[in-house]
């Protein structure tokens, strides 16, 4: 019932618009009213599919030329490689974005950052609302395919890059390629604020949520996409949820950036508050079955047996990974994962010396945009390379 509630709200919010421009026009008023109506208008698109390539967005944000094209394009991901033209590309980057309800296009400064050093494969999720029911389910295995497609499509070892919801993707990539595909092994890992290892201390969202019994969770934070949609009758997590979880995680951060944007547009301009924003609200519905998947590891009794992950359904031997260098970076601050969550990775390696930052003060999106990534995190990736170069 989500999606009829959906368009029903948008159609009078819409008709409210509209009727405050036709009232407003050619009167003194307009100026005032105009902000206001502007601030819900760019709020209510939060509601609509993604339009933002990965690579249109890197290309205006860059300070160099990058070419970025779609290597390969499925119904549910297109990876797109992103390079320097004109230019030797010393390292390969594998970057796995998270498949958790943002758009790709918001980890723009991440990616550029990586681009700025090598070549890059990164995977631009789709709107599971645009993958048709026919094409089948779409769980974590799944996204674990697609990476291995990825790594397997740069031909060589490469930089794998995990944020947030890909974590456990990235370490199942890793074990499979160091177990079965010597010629790939990764050249390194680096995990950007990942639930490794859910255990270690749960946030306040994840005691929220292991307190529902899990179908019964499922069945209130999932919905099936209604019809004017090419995936009508799929299940899926839908994009609005994801908005109203990360505001009541962020509520100040939010209220933050819609008070911010609503200043820039009072005096005109266009500032940090219009980028925050838009990112913020370019969102995506995610496939029902991975975000089930995600539950189970995030909420489930067996995310690890030993030192061993149990990732979809399968303990992936992680012995290989203890010589790869490996850094993790976490937020101090992080709304969305608790703290040594993705430093404990090091300690199911068994490894005594691993590089391991934490931002002081850092929230979550601080691992991937804005001020707080230019300042620290951008800095820490490019120490790291350029380490292992030395």
């Amino acid at each position: 019932m989500l999606y009829p509630w959906l368009d029903w709200q948008r159609s009078l919010l819409a008709a409210w618009l509209e009727a405050g421009r036709l009232a407003s026009r050619a009167t003194p008023l307009e100026p005032l009213f105009r902000p206001p109506q502007e601030l819900v208008a760019r709020t209510l698109a939060a509601g609509e599919v993604s339009r933002r390539p990965l690579e249109e967005v890197i290309r205006r944000d860059a300070p160099f030329p990058v070419r970025g094209e779609a290597i390969a394009t499925t119904p549910f991901v297109r990876l797109v490689h992103l390079h320097r033209p004109g230019r030797a590309q010393r390292h390969r980057f594998l970057l796995l974005a998270p498949h958790s309800g943002y758009a790709t296009a918001v980890l723009s400064p991440l990616a550029t950052t990586l681009a700025a050093l090598g070549e890059v494969v990164v995977t631009d999720w789709v709107d599971a609302r645009l993958a048709p029911l026919a094409e089948g389910p779409f769980g974590l295995a799944e996204q674990i395919a697609v990476a291995v497609y990825a790594a397997v499509a740069l031909g060589g070892p490469a930089h794998l890059v995990a944020l947030s919801q890909s974590g456990p993707v990235v370490l199942a990539l890793a074990a499979m390629l160091a177990a079965e595909e010597p010629e790939l092994v990764p050249a390194s890992l680096v995990f950007l604020g990942c639930q490794l290892d859910p255990k270690a201390a749960h946030t306040p969202l994840q005691q929220m949520l292991s307190a529902w019994p899990r179908e019964a969770l499922v069945r209130q934070l999932t919905t099936t996409v209604g019809p004017g949609y090419p995936g009508a009758g799929r299940r899926v997590y839908p994009a609005v949820l994801q908005l109203l979880a990360y505001s009541l995680a962020s509520p100040q951060l939010y209220a933050e950036v819609q008070q911010g944007l609503f200043r820039e547009l009072s005096a005109g301009i266009a500032g940090i508050y219009a980028r925050q924003h838009a990112d913020i609200h370019s969102l995506l519905d995610v496939p029902g079955e991975l975000f089930t998947d995600m539950l189970e590891w995030i909420l489930g009794e067996a995310a690890w047996e030993g030192d061993a992950p149990v990732i979809a359904g399968r303990a992936r031997e992680l012995g290989r990974l203890r010589s790869i260098p490996l850094l993790t970076v976490e937020s101090a601050e992080d709304e969305l994962v608790g703290a040594g969550q993705t430093h404990a990775l090091s300690r199911r390696l068994h490894r005594s010396r691993a590089r391991a930052i934490t931002l002081p003060g850092g929230r979550h999106h601080d691992l991937f945009t804005g001020p707080g990534f230019f300042r620290a995190t951008a800095p820490a990736l490019r120490r790291f390379y350029a380490e292992l170069d030395a």
